[in-house]
């Protein structure tokens, strides 16, 4: 599907001594293409140390509707070289509003600074629902809040490290009481239930069991003696051998220390 057709001239400026050459570079905007640039995406975020896997466009795919969630792609005319993406994912609520989050925005550095890179977020931004929510890294959060108004709320994801070498195992809490198990005995559908009760989100039951069940993903679910569910885990393994945990919830800071 293409949303958008552009065209626009960009200067490339010779290291010898020469006339300056420039160069008309057209290209089109891509929602969820039919070739897949996942491949291409993944290596650059990598070299930007964000975290992703190979998988997670197959699982975007899988786990939301076309309504749900769109990957924009601009791509090279005549060459269909990658030139860069953004996510955008809409969730709708149980109160019946919905919400879209911005992510993924990456430019092919040879592409950079030459004002492909509003035009492709400008045209994400036209979709989805109104309100929009934004991961972005800190270095450029301001940037982002000033100039798209990402402002409003000001709520801040912190990220933290630790070696696992650091972790003392001894040191972690128990409980008897509590059946620590996996996703598949205690059933999807409460597990939905559950992640609905916590993030407000409705018809992301697919995504999560895609997400669960991609190769490297390690996780569990806590039930009370009731047979409720208190918390869940998951935890993804990326390039480099790094962890990254989530989601993951818990009724309490007892059972996130214990889980």
């Amino acid at each position: 599907m293409i949303s958008k057709n552009s065209s626009f001239f960009f200067e490339i400026r010779q290291k010898f001594s020469g006339p300056l050459i420039m160069k008309s570079l057209e290209y089109e905007i891509e929602i969820n293409p039919s070739k897949s640039y996942w491949s291409e995406i993944f290596r650059l975020v990598i070299e930007e140390k964000w975290f992703n896997t190979p998988n997670d466009y197959q699982i975007w795919l899988k786990g939301f509707s076309k309504e749900q969630f769109q990957l924009f792609v601009a791509i090279e005319k005549g060459t269909g070289n990658f030139i860069g993406s953004v996510t955008l994912t809409t969730h709708e609520l149980v109160n019946g509003e919905k919400i879209s989050c911005v992510g993924t925005f990456i430019l092919h550095p040879e592409f950079r600074g030459q004002g492909i890179g509003l035009t492709l977020f400008n045209e994400a931004l036209k979709h989805g629902a109104t309100n929009k929510t934004l991961v972005a890294v800190p270095s450029m959060s301001d940037k982002y809040a000033s100039k798209f108004g990402f402002n409003v709320i000001g709520t801040k994801i912190i990220d933290y490290y630790a070696k696992c070498s650091a972790l003392k195992l001894s040191s972690l809490l128990t409980d008897s009481r509590l059946k620590i198990t996996d996703p598949s005995e205690v059933g999807w559908e409460k597990i939905y239930a559950y992640d609905r009760s916590i993030t407000g989100m409705c018809f992301r039951g697919d995504f999560l069991r895609e997400f669960f069940s991609q190769p490297g993903a390690y996780n569990k679910v806590v039930l009370n003696e009731n047979n409720d569910i208190v918390g869940y885990c998951n935890i993804r393994t990326g390039p480099d051998n790094i962890l990254s945990i989530g989601p993951f919830y818990a009724n309490s800071v007892r059972l996130f220390q214990i889980i």
